[in-house]
């Protein structure tokens, strides 16, 4: 998540031209609430983890695992 920042910090001060800038952040699920950059602990009590990255105009990415929930969720 660092390395998405810094880079995409880079290429926006830069003379590139791309779409960017992008953001990213965690998200984890902890005791069924959703927790924007949860701890370590919130981490490895977490049952989805999340990584989304974005911009203005929307999601570019989400990467994520979960331990054993059910489809619904």
């Amino acid at each position: 998540m660092c390395a998405l920042i810094g880079a995409s910090a880079a290429l926006h001060i830069s003379e590139i031209p791309w779409n960017g800038p992008i953001a990213a952040c965690h998200v984890g699920r902890v005791g069924g609430d959703f927790v924007l950059a949860p701890t370590v602990e919130q981490s490895n009590d977490s049952d989805i983890s999340l990584f989304v990255a974005a911009r203005r105009d929307g999601v570019v990415m989400v990467e994520g695992s979960a331990k054993g929930i059910s489809e619904a969720d």
